[in-house]
């Protein structure tokens, strides 16, 4: 006869499978439905756990929480606590090596995903499940009070021997989380939706794509070292503009760190302007403009004087225009419990979508002339003969000196000079040259704008008391040419000075603005075929390329290259009567980053459907795409860097063994 022990252990089994086959029966969109509110409770108090971290750790530690928790939100039920959540992430984030940025010899930078780092996570689960969290496990169906028996009856001893990590009972939780999550196939998936996340937030670091013939089922591919490589859509240019106001060449901008781009600014090494950097935890982007000074003097230069400066601006709203964030993905498969169609959503970004973000140069030129002179003092003397000695009866006649005239002369034209001063200050507009994304699409471009301001010349005069207070040098005399007097004779000495002071005669400063006028050239339009072109199917089957035809069409798909038979998307997106998408919009409008989506979302539901479902008001939906030209923060140039890298986290509350989710 069975015991008392193992008449629990068999009604303990038997309620779990129960509760595993229903669960799974049900599927992912019944579980999004039944776990709703206490997804959103699981992730503010995940909120609250962590802080505000670093933004791409917090990419990391949100796309893990957010796939485990939100794409296999049934799960949620087997757990029943946010704890176990909450103290893995914890953990994993305090690991800073989980996704980084790395550098690749010949094509440049990258983002570096560990390839451990799925199993990082369930390695954390694991240890969670060794401290007790997983005894508190909620039962759906009203069942929940069974459980809490069973809980109330474990043998103390029990709970003591769960604190020994033997490797028998690691591999059998282990074991146990992988069957539950389905690693093997989960994974490239989840290193797929942390790509998405990732290129849709930061611009490109460089070529590399990652180590050909490491691709896996989902085209993730790997470095060197083994670790999966992400890179940004995003790709940032720059229009020079020549000293003389002419455009220049049009380049792609190389990604540096922080601290070397830095350190060519404070050098003021000129190559600092074919390179851009960022901070990923503010969200700012960095470039370089300079200030040249240049002085000369008849033409002749004299100095040149040549300073960078570092210059910030804020990128975040770029990503509205390209944005799928985890958070989006995983409601999408929530909802439609596919994730190979969640993959070929993704594929809209990765393989389809193309952002150039433009920094175009500008010139305001300011040119100081000033004229200069010398004075001229002229001192005259009259001489006149004058009475006569007679020795010997030789007669001799000497000159009687008259009063000295002095006058002034002022400017004199033949020793004029001119002095150039000339200051070229670099600005540059920053703006969204061309997006082409999977929700929106327009092309802006920048038309020139030059503007010039002539300087009236203004003229000095300078009185005989201000000249006659002037040092002067003397640069002609005919003092010594005074020939002997003869009776009646005259004889006037002529005496000409140059002032050693240059005095101003004229000043004139010119102003020449070499700007750009930044205009939409093609009108923007909120792209909606390619994704509407996964819903409209008969068969579950996603392939590239596929468009939704407004008309009612059938779709034509291209021959695929591997079929994923799965259910038919739209039929588990949409409400059973097929009316509303309404599981999938509150899905999106729980989260901050995914409002915009949940409006995008119900304009595609309108369209698909060709009635007005959702009130939605196309012009509103086209202005959560910010196209506006780029401000820099705090009204322009930054003369340094806030350094936002260390945060801190507040300390995480745990519930107690026996807390659970209402």
């Amino acid at each position: 006869m069975a015991t008392e022990n193992e008449e629990n252990e068999e009604r303990k089994e038997k309620l779990q499978d129960e509760k595993d086959t229903n669960l799974l029966n049900k599927g992912l969109k019944q579980g999004a439905k039944g776990v709703k509110n206490v997804f959103k409770l699981i992730l503010s108090k995940i909120v609250a756990a962590i802080g505000v971290p670093t933004l791409i750790y917090g990419i990391v530690i949100a796309v893990i929480v957010g796939a485990i928790i939100s794409a296999f939100s049934a799960v949620i039920y087997l757990f029943g606590s946010s704890n176990i959540s909450a103290d893995a992430s914890s953990k994993v984030m305090q690991d800073e090596e989980q996704v980084s940025i790395a550098k690749d010899e010949s094509e440049g930078y990258y983002f570096k995903i560990n390839k451990d780092i799925l199993e990082k996570y369930m390695e954390e689960l694991f240890y969670s499940d060794q401290n007790g969290f997983f005894d508190n496990v909620k039962i759906p169906d009203g069942k929940e009070d069974e459980e809490v028996e069973e809980n109330d009856n474990e043998d103390e001893e029990e709970n003591d021997d769960k604190e020994v990590y033997d490797d028998e009972a690691r591999k059998k939780v282990l074991q146990d989380l992988q069957n539950w999550f389905k690693l093997e196939d989960f994974k490239e998936f989840f290193i797929r939706m942390m790509r998405a996340e990732i290129a849709s937030s930061y611009p490109r670091l460089g070529d590399f794509e990652g180590k050909d013939g490491t691709e896996d089922g989902q085209g993730n591919k790997k470095d060197k070292d083994g670790d999966y490589v992400a890179q940004g859509i995003v790709d940032i240019k720059r229009t020079k503009m020549n000293i003389d106001g002419t455009v220049g060449e049009e380049i792609f901008l190389d990604y540096l760190p922080y601290e070397e781009f830095s350190s060519l600014v404070s050098a003021n090494d000129i190559s600092a302007l074919d390179y851009f950097s960022f901070d990923e935890n503010s969200g700012l982007l960095y470039y370089a403009t300079y200030k040249q000074t240049t002085t000369s003097k008849n033409g002749v230069q004299q100095s040149n004087e040549y300073v960078l400066q570092e210059n910030s601006v804020s990128y975040t709203a770029l990503t509205s225009m390209c944005s799928m964030p985890y958070n989006f993905l995983f409601s999408l498969i929530q909802t439609s419990n596919n994730p190979y169609y969640v993959m070929a959503v993704i594929d809209l970004l990765l393989e389809k979508s193309e952002v150039i973000l433009m920094i175009q140069d500008q010139l305001n030129v300011s040119t100081y002339t000033e004229k200069t002179a010398h004075a001229q003092k002229t001192e005259t003397q009259r001489l006149t003969s004058q009475g006569s000695v007679k020795n010997n009866k030789i007669i001799t006649y000497s000159w009687k000196y008259g009063n000295v005239q002095t006058s002034y002369l002022f400017p004199v034209v033949n020793t004029t000079e001119t002095a150039v001063s000339s200051t070229y200050t670099n600005t540059a507009s920053v703006y969204v040259k061309k997006a082409k994304t999977w929700c929106v699409e327009f092309e802006q471009g920048a038309n020139a704008n030059n503007t010039q301001n002539l300087g009236e010349e203004v003229s000095h005069t300078y009185t005989d008391a201000e000249l006659a207070g002037l040092s002067y040098r003397l640069v002609s005399s005919n003092r010594g040419a005074v020939p002997s007097a003869t009776k009646g004779s005259s004889f006037t000495i002529t005496e000409r000075y140059l002032s050693n002071e240059a005095l101003t005669m004229s000043t004139k400063q010119d102003l020449e603005n070499f700007g750009w006028n930044i205009n939409l050239i093609t009108e923007k339009n909120i792209v909606y075929k390619w994704f509407l072109g996964l819903w409209k199917n008969d068969t579950g089957e996603y392939y590239l390329g596929c468009e939704f035809d407004l008309n009612g069409k059938e779709v034509k798909y291209p021959i695929p290259q591997q079929e994923h038979k799965k259910e038919i998307v739209i039929h588990n997106i949409a409400e059973p009567s097929g009316e509303t998408i309404n599981d999938l919009v509150d899905l999106l409008s729980l989260h901050e980053n995914t409002q915009m989506h949940e409006q995008l979302l119900k304009y595609y539901w309108n369209i698909y459907t060709g009635k007005e479902i959702y009130d939605i008001d196309i012009s509103e939906v086209l202005d959560l795409f910010d196209t506006d030209t780029f401000t820099s923060l705090e009204g322009g140039t930054s003369s340094g860097r806030t350094n936002t890298r260390k945060f801190t986290r507040r300390k995480i509350m745990v519930c107690t063994k026996r807390c659970r989710l209402e």
